[in-house]
């Protein structure tokens, strides 16, 4: 059955590597049938949650900015895959801030049913990403997604650097299977 998935792409540079691993994604995730929308955060402004309760009488954020078409996308969207570099540890601030916005579902939530996540790494080993891993299966353990995985590229500091990176065809599996 074809789903629709949104992709997150949480780096604030254009042409990252988080976009080409998301790319190879999309690349199965399409051969395979399903409708991909790739968001990328690097040119869009997304301010953090305010802590308002806004969205609790509206069900949808007061906020007017960049994430008004994300939460449509989301709104539409069977799964969800993040794709980001790792930022001292866990996410970036473009993804972190996408995802407190997450709270305004609270009361009309996603109809996402599954999500997985890919991260790049600088460093050369699993070290660099052990909380944005543990946060991403709290975040899926939340909102009842079933966790589909993390794939992980390790020492990459530059896009030039994935080629050759088997996170790349690990990435395109996961869109077929997804």
């Amino acid at each position: 059955m074809a789903k629709n998935i949104t992709v997150i792409v949480g780096s604030p540079r254009k042409n990252s590597s988080s976009v080409l691993l998301a790319r190879a994604f999309q690349k199965g995730a399409e051969a395979a049938g399903h409708k991909v929308n790739l968001i990328e955060l690097w040119n869009r402004k997304i301010s953090g949650c305010i802590g308002c309760y806004g969205c609790k009488k509206t069900g949808r954020c007061v906020l007017q900015d960049d994430m008004q078409p994300i939460y449509d996308a989301l709104y539409q969207s069977d799964a969800l895959l993040l794709s980001c570099p790792v930022y001292y540890f866990t996410y970036p601030a473009q993804v972190k801030a996408v995802i407190d916005r997450f709270f305004a579902s609270a009361n009309n939530p996603f109809p996402i049913k599954e999500a997985a996540l890919l991260r790049v790494c600088a460093h050369g080993d699993a070290t660099g990403g052990h909380r944005m891993d543990d946060e991403f299966h709290a975040l899926c353990r939340y909102f009842s997604w079933q966790n589909r995985g993390t794939i992980a590229a390790f020492g990459v500091w530059d896009p030039h650097e994935l080629a050759g990176n088997d996170a790349l065809n690990r990435a395109e599996e996961l869109g077929k299977t997804m």
